[in-house]
């Protein structure tokens, strides 16, 4: 006889008892009758793919359990690149916070302070002031250290030279020496420029790490049906 698909459906995903419910319903055949024709069924499609009563074939529970290896190297990779660059976004925020504190200046350049310490990591910035104050100015934003080397540094921002940049004495001088906030490039928009560094940080490093997260619970192998309690023989 030929199969209901919701009785199928049931078979496929290992629910025998109510395969057995819905036949009945669909055919009007006594209990015996419909268990027997379950299990006929069963015996003959057992080898099929996605046929809940059979196990996965060893070379596919190894795939699987590669592939979820590599999916979970992914999601740290993608975890710690995010937790790195969670700077940007907080720096943004503060600077966001405080805007209206901002005035555009000039930044008169004395030195540059350089260095690369072996634990630590490059180190470098300007020395110098805003009218009437003296300030550091970290500027990684303004030039690419570890390309142009100090020559190139001193060439390109000779002690003396007038920077353009926005200032505000409220907030903090240095920011884990990654970017000072106190004194800040000039953008024409401050706050646009400011969104961009988070708009940037969304698309570049938050979600490659929802994307892997979403591929790993996409990809996640499936788990045996071993462990499900053993079916209670049908009730009339």
């Amino acid at each position: 006889m030929e199969m209901p698909e919701n009785v199928i459906l049931a078979l496929r995903e290992g629910r025998k008892i109510e395969a057995i419910r819905l036949l009945r319903e669909a055919t009007g055949l006594g209990l015996n009758e419909s268990k027997e024709q379950v299990e006929r069924w069963m015996r003959q499609h057992r080898t099929e793919p996605g046929f809940g009563g059979s196990p996965p074939p060893p070379s596919a529970a190894r795939s699987g359990g590669g592939r979820g290896w590599i999916l979970w190297v992914l999601c740290l990779i993608a975890f710690v690149w995010a937790f790195v660059n969670i700077i940007t976004p907080l720096s943004a925020l503060i600077v966001l916070s405080h805007l209206e504190g901002y005035r555009a200046t000039s930044f008169r350049i004395e030195s540059i302070d350089y260095y690369d310490n072996h634990d630590s990591g490059l180190y470098w910035g300007f020395q110098g002031h805003v009218p009437e104050e003296q300030t550091r100015l970290y500027a990684p934003d303004l030039a690419d250290a570890r390309a142009l080397g100090l020559k190139g540094l001193r060439e390109l921002f000779p002690p003396g030279s007038d920077l353009r940049v926005w200032y505000n004495p409220a907030v903090t001088d240095t920011l884990f020496q990654a970017r000072t906030l106190r004194v800040i490039p000039y953008a024409e928009d401050l706050k646009a420029s400011e969104l961009r560094r988070i708009y940037r940080w969304l698309i570049y490093c938050l979600m490659p790490l929802v994307l892997a997260l979403f591929l790993s619970r996409r990809f996640r192998p499936a788990s045996g049906r071993s462990g499900h309690c053993p079916e209670a023989p049908p009730r009339g």
